[in-house]
C-alpha cells in the first residue's frame, strides 16, 4: 500500500508540473509573445517602459514548478526506500534477478539463489493455485454452456459417434449347407470372419468410450470428482542441484 500510494502521488504531481503562469490583463503584447513560435520575435509597444520596469521577468509570473521538483525528488527517494524494504522482507534480492559477481564461486551462487527462492515460494504457490482455480472454473463452465457438437468442432476430438460407429460390422456370408468349399477359400472366409469380429469389438469399445465421455460431460457431480486440474511446480532456481542429486542416487543404486 505504501508503494502504491507513493507512486500515485508521483503521478499526480507530475501531471501538475506544467509550464504556465499569469500576466496583467492590460499587457496585450505579452499574449502575442506567448503564442509565438520558435525563433519568432514579436514587436511590442512602449519598449522603453518595459525595460525600465524590469522587462519580461517583471511582467510575467510563472507557475512555481521548482516547488514540485523538490517534492517529486523526495517522493522518488521514498519509493526507492520502500522498494528496498520490500526486497529485504520478501527475499527478492539481486541474486534472484540474476545479478552476481564474477569472483564468487558457483557453489556460493547456488546457496544464495536457494536462500532467496525459499522466501518467495509461498507467493509462487499462491500464483499456482490461482491459475489452477481458473482452469477448474473453465472446466466447469465449458460443458455447461457448449453443446457436444460445438466442443467437438473446437477441440477436434471426437465426442459424437458417426453413422459408421453406430452400424454393426457384418461378418461375411457363410456358404450354403452341404456346399463344397475349397480349403483356400475356406481359410480366407475364416480370416475375414475373424477380422469382422475384431472390427466389431473395436467399434463397440469405441462406442462405449464415446458414451462414457458424453455422460461425464452431462453429469456435473461426476465431472467435479473425475476431472481434476493440478498445477505443476514452479521451476525453481535449484533445479540443477535436484537433477544432480537424482543422478547420484541412480548411480549409487545401480552400483
Amino acid at each position: 500500500d505504501e508503494l502504491d500510494l507513493t507512486t500515485k502521488r508521483i503521478g499526480v504531481i507530475t501531471r501538475h508540473m506544467k509550464v504556465k503562469g499569469w500576466y496583467s490583463g492590460d499587457a496585450g503584447d505579452i499574449a502575442n509573445m506567448l503564442a509565438a513560435d520558435d525563433t519568432e520575435f514579436v514587436p511590442i509597444g512602449n519598449a522603453d517602459i518595459w525595460a525600465a520596469n524590469g522587462g519580461l521577468s517583471g511582467a510575467v509570473a510563472f507557475w512555481p514548478v521548482e516547488k514540485f521538483i523538490l517534492v517529486l525528488r523526495e517522493l522518488y527517494s521514498a519509493r526507492e526506500q520502500t522498494k528496498q524494504a520490500i526486497y529485504e522482507i520478501t527475499g527478492i534480492s539481486d541474486i534472484v534477478r540474476g545479478a552476481s559477481q564474477a569472483s564468487e564461486t558457483a557453489t556460493a551462487q547456488n546457496i544464495k539463489t536457494q536462500w532467496g527462492s525459499l522466501r518467495i515460494q509461498k507467493m509462487q504457490r499462491m500464483m499456482e493455485r490461482c491459475a489452477r482455480d481458473i482452469f477448474v472454473m473453465m472446466a466447469e463452465i465449458i460443458p455447461a454452456k457448449f453443446s457436444h457438437e460445438t466442443l467437438q468442432q473446437m477441440t477436434g476430438v471426437q465426442i459424437i459417434p458417426t453413422q459408421q460407429d453406430l452400424t454393426p460390422v457384418q461378418p461375411p456370408p457363410a456358404p450354403p449347407p452341404g456346399a463344397q468349399v475349397p480349403p483356400e477359400q475356406q481359410q480366407q472366409l475364416q480370416q475375414a470372419t475373424q477380422a469382422a469380429q475384431q472390427a466389431e469389438q473395436q467399434r463397440q469399445a469405441k462406442l462405449a468410450k464415446l458414451q462414457s465421455i458424453q455422460q461425464l460431460l452431462t453429469q456435473p457431480l461426476a465431472m467435479m470428482y473425475r476431472i481434476d486440474v493440478e498445477s505443476d511446480s514452479t521451476v525453481k532456481a535449484d533445479l540443477t542441484r535436484q537433477k544432480a542429486e537424482t543422478a547420484e542416487f541412480m548411480q549409487a543404486a545401480g552400483a
